[in-house]
């Protein structure tokens, strides 16, 4: 952080805090770590939180995920009011749509709703060599769509409660 901006946080905190400084563009994510040294160093009578200019929900998200920073800024700054919860559950199903946006795991998906399946099973109905079916099932595994177990000396597969409920969405857009 520039000298300029870090006396301005010490001696006017309430009024220059971290996030209305990186939605003006004066400061980057990477710089909250000046600010919380700056916090630490005592004399701003106010909590951690305040001090960044975050809401108590953005900062246990922070806390709990810090990728999540950015994303509530960037949508302070692009004029969209932060949500509590609902990034949260946008990004996953953003990210669960991308783990089966491939006609195969897509394939995969179906036919462990049917059951559990061996690999070797998978990559017979599938036409495909193992070592394809398997890079598709560490994605799903991943993903958390689906789970191994293995039997013996074979790797089975089956599908996660998310798994179940992809399925289910799966099926009423295809029928």
């Amino acid at each position: 952080m520039s000298p300029k901006i870090k006396k301005t946080v010490e001696t006017s905190p309430k009024q220059h805090t971290f996030a209305r400084l990186y939605v003006e563009g004066r400061v980057t994510a990477d710089e909250i770590d000046d600010f919380i040294h700056t916090w630490h160093k005592g004399g701003t009578g106010m909590s951690l939180h305040d001090f960044l200019g975050l809401s108590r929900e953005e900062y246990a998200r922070w806390v709990e995920q810090p990728d999540s920073l950015e994303t509530a800024l960037d949508e302070r700054k692009h004029g969209r009011p932060p949500s509590t919860h609902q990034w949260r559950d946008v990004k996953r199903a953003a990210d669960l749509l991308k783990h089966v946006s491939d006609r195969t795991r897509l394939q995969v998906i179906l036919m462990l709703a049917e059951g559990e399946k061996h690999v070797a099973a998978l990559c017979s109905e599938l036409g495909q060599s193992q070592p394809a079916i398997s890079h598709h099932l560490a994605l799903l595994r991943h993903g958390g769509i689906i789970v191994p177990h293995r039997r013996g000396k074979h790797q089975y597969y089956e599908l996660t409660e998310m798994g179940e409920g992809l399925v289910k969405v799966v099926k009423s857009l295809v029928g």
